[in-house]
């Protein structure tokens, strides 16, 4: 598992959990995840394509640490978003869970016509 903080413009923005079944990605934690994303990584690196992922949002309170690690009071407003993304041949690759500052985030959906 490989947690993460992404700061946007010297501030805490985000808290990035995700999960990747290490006997796919072998010494994934020697690569640079602070400076390139984990979907670069995969595609550069592994020949992994992300091509879709299912996920949820869903409003969520900070708890002690997720808001010390923040920057913010606990209770505040937080975007719980979960993610399992699969690759170009429909297997699961990597499962996220990730928390989101509410006063930093704007998320916009599109819907498209359902091919099934």
């Amino acid at each position: 598992m490989f947690d993460r903080a992404v700061v946007v413009v010297k501030r805490q923005a985000l808290l990035e959990q995700y999960t990747i079944p290490e006997e796919r990605f072998a010494d994934l934690d020697r690569r640079d995840l602070a400076g390139r994303s984990i979907y670069a990584i995969l595609q550069e690196d592994y020949d992994v394509k992300i091509c879709r992922a299912r996920q949820s949002l869903e409003p969520v309170s900070a708890g002690e640490a997720e808001a010390a690690m923040l920057g913010v009071a606990p209770g505040a407003a937080l975007m719980l978003e979960v993610r399992l993304s699969f690759d170009d041949h429909d297997r699961p690759v990597e499962h996220g869970r990730d928390l989101y500052r509410g006063d930093r985030f704007r998320f916009v959906t599109e819907t498209a016509p359902w091919e099934g």
